[in-house]
């Protein structure tokens, strides 16, 4: 868990003035020992590079598309790196989506101070931070499906990096002794994380591990 008193936050937005609200919202609530800003995504690696912080906060005017492949590019170079999103009303978005993408939180467009501190306090310690979709505010897309796996993809979390390859790699269609051959690994540490993950999820055999494993990868 991180340090309450001291989070380094990445800030992310086109805007000069989102940037300075969010720093002028948390700076002095929370005792925070770094920020830093970027402009774009250029700006984003650069800074990725130097140096790793507790929590990303976007803020991009990018399709839904763009945005998604952003959030999974981050999510694949730093996967212990969560990310806050700030969402505009006219966005069409599925949160599950996001979530396997590595956003943690959402940032609606009319929270307040006190809801923003409460968000990122909630990440940094590792929870996921969504309004219940049902009661959201704004215009999301969230499919049945996609409502039904999120508590599914929370559950994931538990997963460990190389769990998670394996899960990926079971969604689509690889039998154990193809994964083994991919990872370098042998047929028995297949089966052994194999199992890991089925009491991590609760999920009671081979065809529920699929199943959920399809539903998580291919929405």
């Amino acid at each position: 868990m991180h340090n309450l008193k001291n989070i380094n936050l990445l800030i992310a937005s086109e805007f000069l003035v989102f940037r300075q609200g969010i720093r002028s919202m948390v700076d002095g609530a929370l005792e925070f020992s770094n920020f830093d800003e970027a402009k774009n995504v250029k700006d984003i690696f650069s800074i990725l590079k130097e140096r790793i912080p507790q929590i990303i906060i976007l803020n991009l005017k990018l399709e839904t598309e763009s945005l998604n492949s952003l959030c999974a590019n981050i999510h694949s170079k730093h996967p212990n790196l969560p990310i806050l999103l700030f969402i505009d009303n006219s966005m069409k978005i599925s949160l599950a989506e996001l979530i396997v993408n590595g956003v943690r939180g959402v940032i609606w467009k009319d929270n307040s101070d006190d809801d923003l501190l409460e968000i990122i306090r909630c990440v940094a310690q590792g929870s996921l931070y969504f309004e219940d979709p049902d009661n959201c505010r704004v215009n999301c897309h969230l499919s049945n499906k996609t409502c039904n796996n999120l508590k599914d993809i929370a559950l994931s979390q538990k997963l460990t990096d190389r769990e998670n390859e394996i899960l990926q790699l079971i969604s689509k269609g690889s039998s154990y002794k193809k994964i083994a051959e991919q990872l370098c690994i042998s047929h028995r540490t297949v089966e052994s994380h194999k199992n890991n993950i089925l009491t991590k999820l609760n999920l009671k055999n081979k065809s529920e591990l699929i199943r959920f494993a399809i539903d998580k990868f291919n929405m």
